[in-house]
């Protein structure tokens, strides 16, 4: 078929496909056996919309539902075989998909195109997972690569995904929720990232994702209003990641950041801006036990913090740079004990280091304090 286009309610176009090519192998319908040889699209193109109710307009393109009446079978009526599906081999060239999402305060518009995928032996029976290449670019010069597998029957989704030049700013939009006072401005985040998505037999989901490699460069967080940041991150770096939300856990074995500022001003009536960015929202609750994070190695390299307090009449601004913190062994585990060593200047002239054991629940320190020379600018 050429030029096929699905329009939708609206008349206006949903799916344009430049050429589709669908090759059947032995299908049945009466014995509901669905095998075919190769699926073919090139040069898709999909118009994608979140509507303001959360919506999806491809779903108009579906007959509506049966009502229940409908659906109920009778005493005497067969329940029909579990279907026989496989598609043995598919195709996608050069698609497009264009989203726009209504549902947020201001719309969110993004493109996705040279879409390529590559899928071999898809189905339900059998023991061994369909192999999925897909790689596609963003109106953003951003590239993903996912080298997948999956199967049907049980569920199971798994693979791994390359990220280069992912700009966190782009979604800004779907960060207000959290940072409702905030505004991301600028950051790239690179490297590859791997998750397993398996459903059990009653349909509970085990979900992991992790990371061999992370790189977050150009970081800039600002609150909302303001010409200068308030978080600036020139370099991070994430070393295997394991996240299982299943069991709740988060392990890390090094994180590495070089070069981060923040800068915090008290106000008159006592509050830190920073606690701005937030918003006064109350903190979510959270079913089930408290998450578990663990940091074998956290390393911090010439940080810079800048405090200006506005409480008195005339403001005292401190100025730490130069941080220098290392963290071992850090956990939110009960009893477990973190290593610390640091070391600051303050001012430019004072020095604050610090080295000793640290245990986070219940909070107890175990420190040698270095404190010379500290004082306030006026």
């Amino acid at each position: 078929v050429e030029k096929l286009e699905v329009q939708d309610k609206t008349g206006a176009p949903a799916v344009k496909v430049a050429e589709f090519g669908l090759e059947l192998a032995d299908v049945e319908p009466f014995a509901n056996k669905w095998h075919f040889t190769r699926l073919r699209l090139h040069q898709p193109e999909i118009e994608l919309v979140r509507l303001k109710d959360g919506g999806i307009n491809l779903a108009t393109l579906a007959p509506p539902p049966k009502d229940a009446a409908q659906k109920a079978p009778q005493a005497d009526e067969a329940k029909p075989s579990q279907p026989d599906f496989l598609l043995a081999d598919a195709r996608i060239r050069e698609g497009v998909v264009r989203f726009e999402d209504r549902s947020l305060a201001e719309p969110f518009r993004a493109r996705v195109e040279a879409i390529n995928l590559d899928m071999r032996d898809l189905a339900n029976t059998g023991d061994m997972p369909a192999e999925i290449r897909l790689d596609y670019v963003t109106d953003g010069g951003e590239k993903i690569t996912h080298e997948d597998r999956l199967s049907l029957a049980p569920f199971v989704f798994e693979g791994a995904a390359t990220l280069e030049a992912i700009k966190p700013a782009r979604y800004a939009a779907y960060a207000a929720a959290a940072l409702p006072g905030g505004e991301l401005r600028s950051g790239q985040l690179d490297g590859s990232v791997h998750y397993r998505v398996a459903l059990s037999a009653d349909g509970k989901p085990d979900v992991k994702v992790g990371s061999d490699n992370l790189s977050l460069r150009d970081f800039a967080l600002a609150l909302k209003g303001q010409k200068e940041p308030a978080v600036r991150v020139p370099e991070l770096n994430v070393n295997k990641l394991a996240v299982d939300v299943g069991a709740r856990t988060v392990n890390l074995a090094e994180l590495g950041v070089k070069g981060a500022s923040v800068s915090a001003v008290r106000l008159k009536d006592g509050r830190f801006d920073l606690l701005g960015l937030t918003g006064d929202k109350p903190k979510p609750s959270s079913e089930g036990p408290d998450w578990v994070v663990k940091v074998d190695k956290l390393a911090l390299e010439n940080a810079a913090v800048r405090l200006e307090d506005r409480t008195v009449a005339k403001p005292v601004v401190l100025a730490v740079d130069g941080i220098g913190l290392q963290l071992n062994n850090v956990s939110t585990a009960k009893g477990a004990t973190t290593q610390l060593k640091l070391d600051s200047r303050i001012n430019k002239r004072g020095r604050l280091g610090a080295s000793g054991a640290v245990t986070l629940e219940p909070l107890k320190a175990d420190l040698k304090l270095d404190l010379r020379s500290v004082d306030l600018l006026p």
